[in-house]
């Protein structure tokens, strides 16, 4: 009897650990189904953006005031700077079609456009980029291109910053969007962060798209 008993207890926890393992495994598969469902929503999210992207342009112009410009259009359009003595941007997009970037200004969005302004000696706008992510924590960096950074990270930008991923759209002749010009489209000041692109200044950049099409 004790050991029937035994065997009855035995074949208990065995029926408890197999019902324990399936209720795990529907978890799991509910679980990753969700996060497949939220990850299809961030993409549409992204490409309904992208697609109104020539849309938002025909809205009207808001007054406002950023780093000295004014008026601006909306938080579609960005400048970023790149100071090409501490980051080589030009061998990093030889290279690679995607890179993660800190992060300064966090109302940029994924579908965002970034224009990136190469500093001296270059002073110029070289890249367009399409934000495709934002907010991304330090443990899920890609440092694919490490070799281009060509300073302490951690001394460079503090022990903690996130990033956004940036994926290379077009890239401009270095004479074509000038600091020259672009003092010209109404600029003031240097580029020393994140600003809104001005009416003025989004004119002189399609008109280079246009020459590029």
């Amino acid at each position: 009897n004790d050991q029937d008993h035994s065997e009855n207890v035995d074949d208990a926890d065995s029926n408890g650990k197999v019902e324990e393992a399936l209720d795990s495994g529907v978890h799991i598969e509910a679980q990753v189904e969700k996060e497949r469902k939220a990850a299809e929503t961030r993409m549409q999210n992204v490409l309904d953006k992208m697609s109104n992207h020539s849309v938002e342009r025909k809205e009207t112009i808001r007054s406002g005031s950023m780093n000295g410009m004014k008026p601006y259009v909306g938080i579609t359009d960005w400048i970023i700077p790149c100071n090409p003595k501490y980051y080589d941007v030009f061998g990093a997009f030889d290279k690679m079609e995607t890179i993660d970037w800190r992060q300064t200004a966090k109302n940029i969005e994924p579908g965002d456009a970034v224009y990136i302004y190469v500093g001296e000696p270059v002073q110029a706008i070289v890249f367009k980029c399409r934000v495709l992510e934002t907010l991304i924590p330090p443990e899920t960096y890609d440092v694919s291109d490490a070799e281009f950074n060509l300073t302490n990270p951690e001394e460079e930008l503090g022990p903690y910053h996130i990033n956004m991923r940036l994926k290379l759209v077009r890239k401009f002749p270095i004479d074509a969007i000038t600091m020259k010009k672009m003092r010209e489209a109404g600029i003031k000041g240097n580029i020393q962060g994140p600003r809104r692109v001005t009416e003025e200044l989004m004119e002189l950049i399609r008109g280079h798209e246009e020459k590029q099409s």
